[in-house]
């Protein structure tokens, strides 16, 4: 399971008008087996990006394209 987590569950935009629900507020009780590196600001814009190559190096590249074909999100640009 992947989670995105946020400061609130207030919906965000991202930069290519994609909004995300988060699914876990941090802090919570909730507890995950693992988490991405926070991202510096400059590179909000690339999080998916990020999150998919770590989806591929850790489970493979089918299953990147298949969080990505959900996600309905066409790649990196």
């Amino acid at each position: 399971m992947a989670y995105a987590v946020a400061a609130s569950r207030a919906p965000l935009r991202l930069a290519h008008g994609l909004v995300l629900l988060p699914d876990l507020v941090a802090g919570s009780p909730t507890k995950v087996d693992r988490t991405l590196a926070p991202l510096e600001a400059h590179e909000a814009t690339r999080a998916l990006d990020i999150a998919l190559a770590d989806i591929t190096k850790t489970y493979g590249p089918k299953a990147a394209r298949h969080v990505a074909l959900f996600m309905e999100y066409p790649g990196p640009t």
